[in-house]
């Protein structure tokens, strides 16, 4: 008889994995790799398998739906994942951190859209592109700081991440996308450096600060070769540091329109201090001097485009 309970209860413990694995669905890649598809297990803290049947697991996410829900509350992506899709944790609303490996070098459109329990993510070194909306609405999401391997920031990629206090932005990166960091709670801000201008520079986009009421602290380096219309609109900074790209007349730094409209502490600083007119006459007026008449460009609406999934 005991014989056959130890029989029995190896069995048993064979059948684990099993039942691990059965949580999640997957399709078989042409390099003979795994796509987890679909989780059907019970949330809370979720450890990713590896691999299963003796394949490895590189992919997360079916780019066309979300693959967790909202039951999940903290996540592991195993080593030897290189990309999570589109959509694969969006709207997991109660999911507070998820580990990355280093393996990982794409994160998708929308991959942690409305994650607003988020509180920290780290970026592996070896994503180049932060997508569009990928961290939208990730309200809780604290301090940033990007890799270098991250040459763009797509536009809203961390839209009303109210969160997000300090943000320090590489050298490397070439673009920064519009509304990129729309209404986020940024208090200190830098964007690239000093030194010798990397891949031609980097362009800030319209909008891409507009509306970060908390921010006090920016440093804009000289590797920044462009700043958009509007870019820091209504941002209440009263310290700006600004490289010899933008000081220096002639060096082939273009400033958009209202580039700094309404940063009232900005102002101020300005009529005490009376230096560099020639970098801000005509990209910083205060509301009252002239009516905001910035071009209103929609975003796609929620549920008409990016939630119709494989459109």
């Amino acid at each position: 008889m005991k014989s056959i309970i130890i029989a029995i209860l190896g069995l048993l413990l064979l059948a684990a994995p099993a039942a691990v694995h059965a949580q999640y669905t997957y399709t078989t890649n042409a390099d003979n790799t795994l796509t987890i598809t679909g989780y059907t297990g019970a949330g809370g803290v979720v450890i990713i398998p590896a691999a299963t049947n003796g394949l490895t697991v590189t992919i997360i996410g079916n780019g066309t739906s979300p693959v967790f829900g909202s039951s999940v509350t903290n996540v592991t992506i195993p080593d030897g994942v290189t990309t999570i899709a589109e959509y694969a944790f969006e709207d997991c609303y109660n999911m507070t951190n998820v580990t990355i490996p280093d393996s990982v070098t794409s994160i998708g459109d929308y991959a942690f859209e409305d994650c607003e329990q988020l509180a920290g993510i780290t970026i592996p070194n070896g994503v180049t592109s932060i997508g569009y909306e990928t961290f939208e609405e990730c309200t809780n999401l604290g301090n940033l700081t990007f890799p270098d391997s991250v040459t763009s920031i797509e536009d809203y990629a961390f839209e009303y991440c109210y969160g997000l206090k300090n943000v320090t932005i590489g050298p490397n990166v070439t673009s920064i996308g519009e509304y990129a960091f729309y209404d986020c709670g940024i208090s200190n801000l830098t964007i690239g450096n000093n030194d010798t201008i990397t891949n031609g520079g980097c362009a800030i986009g319209e909008e891409a600060f507009y509306e970060c009421y908390s921010m006090q602290n920016v440093m804009i380096g000289s590797s920044v070769t462009s700043i958009g219309e509007y870019a820091f609109g209504d941002c209440s900074m009263t310290n700006l540091t600004i490289g010899a790209n933008i000081t220096s007349p002639g060096l082939g730094c273009a400033i958009g329109y209202e580039a700094f409209y309404d940063c009232r502490g900005l102002e101020q600083r300005h009529d005490r201090q009376q230096r560099h007119q020639h970098r801000l006459r005509g990209v910083l007026r205060l509301q009252h001097d002239q009516p905001h008449d910035r071009r209103q460009r929609p975003k796609p609406q929620r549920g008409l485009l990016h939630r119709v999934r494989g459109v």
